[in-house]
């Protein structure tokens, strides 16, 4: 590394260490980790990702005593207030942020410290202009004041008076000032001077440092690189291993039930590091308690292939989890490690819901592009709706209201009128619910009152298929481009997106909405979004109306696709929270595609107005005021051919004279006559089936035939 003679030290015979070489080699090493890492910060900073101290928030939780309780016990877990700011990516991108300002320190002073750049004339105090007689006054002067004899006390004299003389031959001898031109240097080619690295004070053990230094950014660094990128090979969306997207992919193609796709996500691949040894003891305990309750059977669980004992496991706390069957509190950290990691593997099923094959659009009127089911696609946002509030598939929508049992959804079907969804329970209002719920106490009360007002209230607003054209037309015909605006808004009594009622969950979740377009009839989806709690726009709210009171939010998105062949279509927009059971929503919408437009003559191919500087100045010119062909803009070349056929011109002329004189017309056809005809021709031909029907091939043939004749 070229290291300019800075810096270095040692013996001549040993590789001088350069310090300035080393500041500069650890500040671009410190770059590429800075750079990406800053950037990613500010980037989650401004799209409002949820910082790591999130889970800490206040606001991030209901306000029902379970989930109050589940903040508390978060709270408690963290040694010290600041233990959020103290994590080691904080620390770390600290430590590489003050590295990196004494790196750029450093190298910045030693370029200011670092010798001028060799100017003779400079350095003699002269213009560039002066003569050789006025170089030589001039170094006679600074010689005779700085000439190391007068200056014994100064040690840097010597090396100035060696400068003065090197300016002055660089300006009056021809040799040295031809190097200068070459070189900048009058005794011409120096040399490169090379430096290592590392700090003089490693001078001591440089083979050492040496060795140490080729391991660690030969070895070392490339194997570091090395081993990351196979585990992030192994990772999805989500951070999801593949193998899992696999598997995801293949339970989805055989089965779209619950119970399969409830088993697939407690096979994840992601959740086998949770699996102990030891727990094999625990498991069977809870095995029989299912088994005496009639809620899970191993013997009919579907795994794919010889499911290995952390398979087995899983699927057995997972079905205790939604059946509300307690487990041994050591096995309390896998069913927490898997609720945590519950929401990815969600998400990476629905996506692999759009890597389905399906055979029967083929011949359908979709292309290949499209795949999937709509109902299975429903079927696993309805999983994670069961697993966070810990039901079974064939469970009441009440059972999800905290405090209620099976004691209690059987006392609010009984009555009449009974009240079997969430919404009645809304509706009944606080005194009705402490009537058909008096077992629970004031205080679960409160917290069913809790529940009640953040459940999410929706209303899905789609507007009509409308194709996006200039004229008049605006019904759908094959080919065009659809589009379709949805808007949904969430209303509810209190809360928010980020504050949605999951007690059970061991960290807090934002409420997520779906939105599917779907084709009723064929089952396919046709567009899906994930919308965000910061994709969500407030609404503003009329305090006096109690119809509108509360917070709403709304969602606007848009799906665009291309109109399929001739039908009519039954397509159905879905609107379905990930977090709350009985609060979808969908909205029938029915699109009639009609036949491709042909070309008719009122079919505007270009705009008049939209005319180029070229066209309208060619058209100035060849025309007069009164319409007339203007022949004098061009010029007529003429050769012997022309001479030879000036009889046949005086021929024509004799015709058109005679055409005058029975009343006939013989003017010249205009090019608007020639453009009309030329389009009445190829709507002729477009409607007749480009020319191979009857009407539009024979003119085509007999001008073909005409043709090869010619030739």
């Amino acid at each position: 590394m070229d290291g300019g003679g800075m810096g270095d030290g040692g013996p001549e015979s040993e590789a001088p260490f350069d310090d300035s070489a080393f500041y500069v080699f650890a500040s671009a090493m410190l770059l590429l980790y800075w750079v990406p890492t800053a950037s990613l910060r500010v980037l989650r900073r401004v799209r409002g990702v949820d910082p790591p101290y999130a889970k800490y928030m206040p606001s991030r939780y209901c306000k029902c005593s379970q989930c109050q309780a589940k903040a508390a016990k978060l709270q408690s877990t963290r040694a010290r207030p600041a233990q959020v700011y103290f994590t080691p990516s904080n620390i770390t991108f600290a430590v590489a942020t003050v590295l990196l300002c004494a790196s750029v320190a450093v190298v910045y002073r030693a370029n200011l410290a670092s010798a001028a750049p060799f100017d003779p004339f400079e350095i003699l105090g002269v213009p560039q202009s002066a003569t050789k007689r006025e170089i030589e006054r001039a170094y006679r002067v600074l010689a005779s004041t700085m000439h190391p004899d007068k200056n014994k006390d100064d040690p840097g004299a010597a090396d100035a008076f060696m400068r003065i003389a090197s300016a002055k031959k660089a300006l009056t001898d021809e040799e040295a000032k031809a190097n200068y031109i070459k070189y900048g240097n009058p005794d011409g080619y120096q040399g490169t001077k090379l430096g290592v690295g590392l700090p003089r004070g490693m001078l001591a053990h440089s083979n050492i440092v040496l060795l140490v230094y080729f391991l660690l950014l030969a070895v070392a660094f490339p194997a570091v690189l090395i081993l990351w990128w196979r585990r992030r090979s192994q990772m999805l969306s989500d951070s999801v291993m593949t193998m899992t997207y696999a598997l995801f992919r293949d339970v989805l193609a055989h089965s779209g039930q619950h119970e399969d796709l409830f088993n697939a996500v407690a096979c994840a691949f992601d959740l086998e590091p949770l699996f102990k040894e030891g727990n094999n003891q625990l498991v069977v305990p809870v095995l029989q308690q299912l088994r005496a309750m009639a809620a899970f059977d191993l013997s009919k669980c579907k795994f794919p292939g010889p499911p290995p004992d952390w398979m087995v496991h899983n699927v057995i706390l997972l079905h205790a989890h939604v059946a509300r069957v307690p487990i041994p509190t050591e096995l309390n950290y896998v069913l927490s490690g898997f609720l945590s990691r519950f929401e990815s593997l969600c998400t990476a099923m629905a996506d692999s819901v759009a890597m389905l094959g399906r055979a029967d659009l083929r011949r359908g009127p979709y292309s290949m592009s499209l795949s999937g089911f709509t109902s299975r696609l429903l079927t696993v946002v309805r999983v994670g709706q069961r697993v966070y509030h810990a039901m079974e598939v064939k469970d009441s929508p009440l059972l999800q209201v905290p405090h209620i049992g099976l004691r209690e959804v059987r006392a609010c079907t009984q009555v009449r009128p009974p009240v079997t969804s969430v919404y009645a329970l809304v509706e009944a209002g606080s005194e009705r619910r402490a009537e058909l719920l008096p077992d629970l106490t004031p205080e679960q009360r409160l917290d069913v009152d809790e529940f009640c007002v953040r459940y999410p209230k929706a209303t899905l607003t789609v507007s009509k298929p409308t194709v996006d054209v200039d004229d008049e037309d605006e019904s759908v015909h094959q080919g065009d481009t659809v589009t379709l605006s949805v808007n949904l808004k969430v209303q509810r009594a209190a809360g928010n997106l980020t504050s949605p009622c999951l007690p059970l969950l061991p960290e807090p979740k934002a409420e997520v909405w779906w939105i599917v377009l779907s084709d009723a009839d064929r089952d396919l989806p046709l567009g899906v979004r994930r919308m965000q709690p910061e994709q969500a726009t407030p609404v503003t709210v009329d305090e006096n109306d109690e119809a509108s009171a509360g917070s709403v939010v709304r969602f606007d998105t848009k799906f665009m696709l291309v109109a399929p062949v001739a039908a009519r279509y039954h397509l159905v927009v879905h609107a379905v929270p990930d977090c709350y059971v009985g609060a979808d929503i969908n909205t029938p919408i029915r699109m009639d595609v009609l036949e491709p437009k042909l070309v008719t003559d009122d079919t505007v191919y270009f705009d008049p107005s939209d005319e180029s500087d070229v066209a309208s100045m060619s058209s100035e010119s060849s025309y007069t005021d009164d319409g007339e062909y203007n022949s004098e803009d061009w010029t007529t070349v003429t050769d012997s051919s022309d001479e030879e056929g000036g009889h046949d011109g005086e021929h024509a002329r004799e015709e058109d004279d005679a055409a005058d004189a029975n009343g006939t017309s013989s003017q010249p056809r205009t090019e608007a006559d020639t453009e009309a005809e030329l389009l009445e021709d190829l709507l002729l031909r477009a409607n007749s089936g480009g020319g191979r029907g009857k009407k539009g091939g024979a003119p085509a043939k007999k001008g073909k035939k005409g043709g090869k004749k010619g030739r």
